[in-house]
């Protein structure tokens, strides 16, 4: 059976409007939930800042609800797995309704209830409009939507991060969490390395996430020698047993309040245990990592030195990429 095509079958398109109808319903309630959050951040900052007469100007208002309900929709799609691509145009729908009446409202054709109102109300078809554009990726379950690798961010924005970036947050990391500084050494030069990363501990364990992926140069000199000295919080202490991992599992490696973050940008995390032994940077030793397509699967054992092979997989969770 071909599945890249089996969503086209008209069988297939007559049952998925139970997905498609859900997808929109999800939409509108994370949409409500952004409205909600942010205008009383919004509102409370305006407050203290002495401008809360501001917000009565229904042009202001409309601009900022419109951001509101677009963020919240933006995030839930992403944890729902769904394109940049569709991510970007279902915020674009979301701004047409404003786009279109802000004139009238401003030469006063219409009056400031009726153009709020009637925003709202245009939003809906707006964003049924984008979803029947894309009827394939919204008639499907939103689990399908998941990449089977972990996301990261581009190879070249770590290049620059090393050169321009990483020296400024070097002077912070290690003192402010949760900015945490990785000291490994090279694979092939033998050289000392700093690496700035953002890491969480969690009980005796702390875990980093692969912003770069797992072919980070620092991933691979931690995966080679099987630990690293983490400085965090001004202290330094060695970590050992690094395993790597995502999806489910990976989740519970975080408390509650990471969780969401972590679900929602779908990176690979790297959790050590920490030690009080010291780290030999001279040897090659296995790694466990757990391979998964979104959701934790079975721990297979990378190759050692009895392979002779230098392990080339990562190790954790980072802002930089050396």
């Amino acid at each position: 059976m071909d599945l890249a095509h089996a969503h086209t079958s008209p069988s297939h398109i007559e049952g998925s409007w139970r997905p498609f109808v859900r997808h929109l319903v999800e939409m509108i309630v994370a949409m409500l939930l952004g409205m909600a959050v942010l205008g009383a951040a919004v509102s409370l900052v305006f407050a203290l800042i002495g401008h809360s007469n501001l917000l009565h100007y229904a042009g202001l208002r409309g601009l900022l609800m419109s951001a509101y309900m677009t963020v919240g929709m933006a995030l839930w799609m992403r944890h729902r797995g769904h394109r940049w691509l569709s991510v970007g145009e279902m915020a674009a729908a979301m701004f047409v309704p404003y786009l279109a009446l802000i004139g009238p409202f401003a030469a006063g054709s219409i009056p400031a209830g009726q153009f709020l109102g009637a925003m709202h109300v245009l939003m809906l078809p707006c964003m049924v409009a984008v979803m029947l554009h894309r009827r394939e990726e919204y008639s499907r379950d939103h689990r399908l939507h998941a990449s089977r690798s972990a996301r990261a961010l581009p190879r070249g924005l770590a290049r620059f991060n090393r050169r321009v970036a990483n020296p400024i947050v070097r002077l912070v990391a290690g003192r402010v969490p949760p900015l945490a500084v990785v000291h490994h050494t090279g694979r092939s030069s033998g050289r000392r390395h700093r690496t700035p990363v953002v890491a969480f501990a969690r009980g005796d364990a702390i875990v980093i996430a692969l912003v770069y992926g797992r072919e980070s140069d620092w991933v691979r000199n931690v995966g080679a020698t099987g630990g690293a000295s983490i400085t965090r919080r001004g202290r330094s202490e060695a970590y050992v047993e690094p395993e790597i991992s995502r999806g489910h599992e990976a989740h519970g490696w975080v408390s509650p309040v990471v969780r969401f973050g972590v679900r929602l940008l779908d990176f690979d995390l790297i959790r050590m245990k920490r030690s009080p032994a010291l780290i030999d940077t001279r040897k090659t030793v296995d790694i466990r990592r757990r391979s998964t397509g979104g959701i934790a699967g079975d721990a297979t054992p990378m190759r050692g030195p009895s392979e002779e092979r230098t392990i080339r997989s990562p190790v954790s969770v980072s802002c930089s990429a050396s």
